[in-house]
């Protein structure tokens, strides 16, 4: 299994760091990030392959997982939707939560309800229970 993040902020770096002390192989995680100074802690930390461009680090790979601030979610998955065709790929969303008035689009992304304002985005820390209604982690 190949995982690609694109992102690699700190829950990539978490989630990256967890699958390295579970066994994954550092050579099967690919990390596309554009800062430079994260590239290189990422790839000194856990010897992960860099890249710093999200269409380079998906290559090859059967999961990925988008990273990146909700506000970066949209041109993210339309850059990467051409690749996102295959049968086998799995796409995972770990952005942040939405504001009031927001759902999550298609691909996890951010955007606006108009269809029913008065509905909203779990806080941060909840999760979308039965019925549409927000629901604490645990509960």
């Amino acid at each position: 299994m190949n995982i690609a993040f694109i992102g690699g902020g700190n829950m990539a770096r978490s989630l990256i760091g967890g699958l390295v002390a579970r066994g994954v192989p550092a050579a099967a995680i690919h990390v596309a990030e554009p800062v430079e100074a994260l590239r290189e802690a990422l790839a000194k930390d856990f010897g992960v392959s860099v890249f710093d461009h999200k269409l380079q680090a998906v290559v090859g790979t059967s999961t990925w997982v988008l990273a990146v601030k909700p506000q970066l979610m949209r041109p993210v998955c339309e850059r990467l939707a051409p690749l996102a065709q295959a049968p086998n790929a799995d796409i995972i969303e770990v952005a942040g939560g939405c504001g009031p008035g927001w759902h999550r689009g298609p691909y996890g992304g951010c955007r606006r309800n108009y269809a029913r304002p008065y509905l909203h985005a779990c806080p941060r820390g909840w999760y979308l229970g039965r019925y549409g209604r927000c629901r604490a982690n645990g509960t």
